[in-house]
């Protein structure tokens, strides 16, 4: 009567050499599936910031056509000064809120979830970058422009991914360090 019910209590943990369990097989199989889907992803993400840094190298480089866009920003007399300093603080703002998620938050403190640890950060930091943005557009459109609103994006865009290009191994942006 005990063999019969250890036997029984075998066969209801799955911990029988004869079973196998239908979710362990499942669990591999999707475990292996989810591995090359991670593989494509991150080859796609880091193509996509790389198409992002070039053409912002571009708009950089090649800026209104004769000059390059930071000539542009410095000689020309036709750029707005006011709104290009207010937009020049909101993205400062917008890369020191990103330097004390990814540095402080995540590398010295240890948190994975930037949300759950700072959720204010994360709208405030669309926000500064979306404002900076349009006053970037907006200091640069007479010397520029229709030219004005998507230079200045590819650009931000180029910026907010180019982080995505710095390799995982390096101790300052893979994670936590040693102690």
């Amino acid at each position: 009567m005990g063999n019969k019910k250890g036997s029984t209590h075998q066969a209801q943990n799955g911990s029988s050499t004869n079973q196998t369990s239908p979710s362990k097989s499942s669990k591999a199989k999707q475990k292996g599936k989810g591995t090359g889907r991670s593989w494509k992803r991150r080859v796609w993400t880091k193509v996509e910031a790389s198409l992002w840094v070039i053409g912002a190298a571009f708009f950089l480089w090649r800026g209104d056509g004769i000059y390059n866009l930071p000539d542009v920003i410095r000689l020309d007399d036709n750029v707005d000064r006011r709104w290009l300093y207010c937009g020049t603080a909101f993205l400062a703002l917008h890369f020191l809120i990103f330097l004390y998620l990814r540095l402080w938050l995540q590398w010295y403190r240890g948190f994975e979830d930037w949300v759950k640890a700072a959720p204010v950060a994360i709208p405030l930091s669309i926000i500064c970058l979306l404002s900076g943005g349009i006053m970037l557009a907006v200091a640069l459109w007479v010397p520029l422009g229709y030219l004005s609103p998507f230079a200045v994006a590819v650009c931000l865009m180029g910026a907010v991914v180019a982080p995505h290009l710095i390799p995982s191994w390096l101790p300052l942006f893979g994670g936590r360090a040693e102690r």
